[in-house]
């Protein structure tokens, strides 16, 4: 687990300050293993607000699972674009190129969805401030569905096509719901808010579907290996 932090931390500081960002690293085994069991089963969690050890300063995530991480985001990325190549070799249509290119895909795909988000945070009428949330936020938050694209190409997998479809289902389901709940917190105690306007219910609906949309476009039906 140690290894694989201190490799993450070390590529991303390339592209943005270790600074800024270790504040999304600070995580443990424990913590990734709470936060994994939320992604997949998030539906009896009540409470979604961030913890603060004092007012304006929040724990970090190896304290709260509530809070969003990079370090879940970042290894399944990996971890998605490896099974990808996998799943290419199986089908006996890989090249060197699928992993790049995957990789690419992956990168748009989450770029898309963050700026798809923003614009909408800025655009709808009636919704808050969206400065409660930062790039980083935004990012670590969308990150979450390539979580589920590699337990869906897992299934896919082990179980066959029906299978993987069931779990893109799911998937999409539970990552929608932390999402959504996870925005909604951050809105909500970023702008001091009670209650959030209605046309907030639209933005629910669009991060829902939006989460589908990219886990249906990146996502590959692997050919079952141990049966046909």
């Amino acid at each position: 687990f140690e290894v694989g932090r201190e490799y993450v931390k070390k590529n991303l500081d390339r592209y943005v300050s270790f600074e800024q960002a270790q504040y999304f690293f600070d995580v443990n085994s424990a913590y990734v293993a709470r936060k994994l069991a939320l992604l997949f089963f998030p539906f009896a969690r009540r409470d979604w607000t961030r913890k603060c050890v004092r007012e304006g300063v929040l724990l970090p995530p190896r304290a709260d699972s509530n809070a969003p991480d990079l370090y879940i985001p970042t290894m399944a990325f990996i971890s998605y674009v490896l099974l990808v190549g996998f799943v290419m070799g199986t089908m006996d249509n890989f090249s060197p190129d699928v992993l790049g290119l995957t990789a690419s895909e992956g990168l748009a795909g989450m770029a898309m969805e963050v700026v798809m988000v923003k614009l909408a945070l800025h655009l709808i009428p009636g919704l808050p401030n969206s400065s409660a949330l930062s790039l980083l936020e935004l990012l670590a938050i969308s990150g979450y569905v390539f979580v589920g694209l590699v337990v869906n190409i897992l299934t896919g997998l082990l179980l066959g096509s029906l299978a993987y479809y069931i779990a893109w289902a799911y998937t999409g389901i539970c990552i929608a719901f932390v999402v959504g709940e996870t925005f909604k917190a951050a809105i909500k105690q970023g702008d001091g808010l009670q209650q959030l306007p209605p046309r907030y219910l639209y933005f629910l609906g669009f991060l829902a579907l939006l989460q589908f949309a990219v886990s249906y476009t990146l996502g590959i039906c692997p050919p079952p290996l141990f049966f046909q």
